[in-house]
């Protein structure tokens, strides 16, 4: 008798032990769940914050550059023909201006997909119709401040834009917009 009260005992702790390691099963499963969803906030958080800050970068930029007409007149120069910098400070000035631009662009190839935008069309665009830029990016060190797989993209750009339009060519379709191409 006093087996079977023993037997009955253990069955019954087992029965607990089971229960208590199920309600803990069913605990941790919740808070992984609830640990999950405040991941996914977080990650939803840092895109939104990383596209306002690349957003922010491209603005700032333009307006500081919108600012100072010197500024505005160098640069264009720059971007259309290198060469007709007049000086070591205004090719200088130029340099900071293309690093910031060229800097943007590799964060806008990046992160494209959050920013919903085709940023590769962008770069290739921009050296197609900037000659200065292509000239710049050849002859400037910039290209070792940038990663490895942006480089070459900048690279295969301007070999392909150069073999269709020269060194100091432009691609001027692109200075037309497409819209009325996209409505027909």
């Amino acid at each position: 008798l006093i087996h079977n009260f023993y037997m009955d005992l253990v069955v019954i702790a087992q029965i607990i032990t089971g229960i208590a390691t199920l309600l803990v099963a069913f605990v941790l499963v919740f808070q992984l769940r609830k640990q999950n969803e405040q991941l996914s906030l977080q990650h939803r958080d840092a895109e939104r914050n990383l596209i306002v800050s690349i957003r922010e970068i491209a603005s700032s930029r333009g307006s500081a550059m919108g600012a100072n007409p010197e500024w505005q007149e160098i640069t264009y120069r720059g971007l259309h023909d290198f060469d007709s910098l007049k000086n070591q400070l205004e090719r200088l000035q130029f340099y900071s201006a293309f690093t910031h631009q060229l800097h943007l662009h590799n964060l806008q190839t990046m992160y494209s997909d959050l920013l919903e935008i085709d940023a590769e069309k962008n770069l290739k665009n921009w050296f197609a119709v900037f000659p200065g830029t292509r000239k710049f990016y050849r002859e400037s060190m910039i290209r070792n401040e940038l990663p490895e797989r942006f480089v070459k993209l900048c690279d295969d750009f301007i070999r392909e834009i150069e073999s269709e339009v020269g060194e100091k060519g432009q691609i001027t379709e692109l200075l037309r917009s497409d819209i009325d191409k996209k409505l027909d």
